[in-house]
């Protein structure tokens, strides 16, 4: 198995630990090479933070967070509608600011408040 094959089959692997997760009213979708989205319909932001901390959990315990000598880390950015912005485009820009600050400060963590 090649890289491409390894990072494809890990990332299928993390979907499949986050769609055993969400309720039948959570939705998710991946949205770039590395990236996934998810909608909670049913969930406030300390709700959303409860959830993620799960995934983190999951994903680092799953036989597949560690590959070529490396570590599997995730990064997560929450916005809340009415909170941080009322369309799709202003929640998903948030989000994804949040995800970056995320990223930098560290492996695994969750940033909702700005």
């Amino acid at each position: 198995i090649n890289g491409a094959e390894a990072a494809e089959a890990t990332l299928k692997a993390m979907a499949n630990v986050l769609n055993a997760e969400l309720s039948e009213f959570d939705r998710a979708a991946r949205i770039q090479k590395g990236e996934f989205a998810v909608i909670f319909f049913d969930k406030n932001k300390k709700k959303a933070i409860e959830f993620t901390e799960r995934i983190i959990r999951s994903i680092s315990k799953s036989s597949f967070a560690k590959f070529g000598g490396g570590e599997l880390t995730v990064s997560i950015g929450l916005s809340e509608n009415p909170l941080d912005g009322m369309t799709a485009q202003d929640l998903y820009s948030k989000a994804q600011a949040r995800t970056r600050v995320s990223g930098q400060k560290g492996k695994n963590r969750i940033e909702a408040f700005d």
